[in-house]
């Protein structure tokens, strides 16, 4: 697939977010990283929280990706200010922590875009409801992804991506063995030049997009039976396009043991002509299809 990148003899992409490629040669770097969290109780109600994640795929350079203060109003209601994980998928808030999930690594496919954190607020709702669990969350804020690693798998310049305008919701509903979540975002974007700091222009004429972004998972833990689903779709009207990708894992606990087999495909399509590729259309025409993907849970 290399003829669609700008990075030669690209092999796998582990890490769309970061520019995590895998080439011919034997590397650790595409997914190497290293992670330090904590969290500071203040008072009763208040607390802070703070991670620091190094990413060799960068140079081995430390970022601070999570910084927020909470403040648990109610045993119901609670509000974070600060920097945050974007919630677009399932997994977001812990896919940088590779036990917390029954695979190697979350299919690429579903997981990776050209933001991951945010600077913003967030309200997270909790509720019972007879058998049923209930979590809400509201969200708004804005991010800046300077020299983005997506944008550097299609593009000699660099680009600095811009998410203004955030707003969203999720919803998790859980009953003993079923789980669903439902995630909606929508949000400005631009694609600026960072050697002069000129927004691109699109075919239209315009430099800004506005971008929906929704998803559903459905997960199901049956005695020792267990399926990981997830839909997303990214659709950017003023690109005149649109992504959707979808994953489906079924697996079985011997144990400590999770073998797990799990397809996965990303698709996307543009009206634009032949001569203008997006940052968002890094592949054109190439589906991903993972199958057979065993993890070990210990």
């Amino acid at each position: 697939i290399s003829e669609y990148f700008n990075r030669p003899c690209t092999r796998f992409i582990a890490d769309w977010a970061h520019g995590g490629v895998y080439t011919p040669n034997l590397s650790f770097k595409p997914e190497s990283k290293i992670g330090l969290q904590g969290t500071l109780t203040l008072t009763d109600k208040f607390s802070a929280t703070a991670q620091v994640v190094g990413r060799w795929v960068e140079g081995a350079t430390a970022d601070l990706e999570w910084a927020y203060l909470t403040y648990e109003a109610s045993p119901e209601w609670t509000l974070q200010l600060g920097r945050k994980r974007l919630p677009i998928y399932y997994y977001s808030a812990i896919q940088d922590v590779g036990y917390a999930y029954p695979w190697v690594r979350l299919p690429p496919d579903i997981y990776g875009w050209d933001a991951v954190n945010y600077n913003g607020v967030n309200a997270t709702y909790r509720k019972t409801l007879g058998d049923w669990s209930l979590k809400s969350n509201l969200f708004a804020g804005e991010e800046t992804t300077r020299d983005s690693g997506y944008a550097r798998l299609s593009y000699v310049d660099p680009k600095d991506i811009e998410w203004p305008r955030i707003r969203g919701a999720d919803l998790e509903l859980n009953r003993t063995w079923f789980t669903a979540r439902f995630t909606y975002i929508v949000s400005d974007y631009r694609q600026i030049d960072r050697h002069t700091g000129v927004p691109d222009t699109l075919p239209n004429g315009e430099t800004t997009d506005g971008q929906t972004i929704y998803g559903l998972s459905i997960n199901l833990d049956i005695e020792s039976w267990l399926v990981r689903s997830e839909y997303s779709v990214f659709d950017r009207d003023n690109f005149q396009y649109k992504s959707n990708a979808w994953m489906v894992g079924l697996g079985y606990r011997f144990g400590k043991w999770t073998p797990m087999a799990t397809t996965s495909r990303y698709g996307e399509k543009t009206s634009f002509p032949d001569d203008y590729t997006p940052v968002a259309t890094l592949v054109v025409a190439v589906l991903a299809a993972t199958l057979g993907t065993v993890a070990l849970v210990l």
